[in-house]
């Protein structure tokens, strides 16, 4: 990092890459356009994950209502890049890419919106690119 970071602070790159809870957006996840600082103890109260592998980005779309609104932040922990239990995920679809539920089977991941108007697919394990776990949800309620 080119900034200098506190001991008790932890830092978060903000990836432009607005994930889609819908049919899907095409960025590429590597690209950084800001950093998000919270004291470290915050940060520890919120995840166990190591702060250099968290990354936030916007959500678009509402197949992920009512957990996750369009606007919401996401946290993604990329170290958790495969469907090791149920849980939401951030992955590259054909389409882009989108924040999802997934359900692990054996051969297979069920990818589920929260959005009952939204089909489930089925995809095999190997086909599914996983780029992190979805660890938390910042809500962007206007008051």
């Amino acid at each position: 990092s080119s900034f200098f970071t506190k001991p008790d602070e932890a830092v978060i790159e903000m990836i432009d890459a607005t994930a889609c809870c819908g049919d899907g957006i095409d960025n590429l996840p590597e690209k950084i356009c800001g950093h998000w600082k919270l004291p470290l103890v915050d940060f520890k109260s919120i995840t166990s994950g190591n702060p250099d592998n968290i990354k936030m980005l916007r959500v678009q779309g509402d197949s992920m209502q009512p957990t996750i609104n369009e606007g919401d932040f996401v946290w993604v922990d990329a170290s958790n890049n495969f469907a090791s239990s149920d849980g939401i995920y951030l992955i590259r679809m054909s389409t882009g890419l989108a924040v999802k539920r997934l359900q692990a089977g054996l051969n297979n991941i069920v990818i589920k919106s929260d959005n009952p108007t939204y089909s489930d697919i089925t995809a095999e394990v190997g086909e599914l690119k996983i780029i992190g776990k979805v660890v938390h949800i910042l809500n962007s309620r206007r008051v």
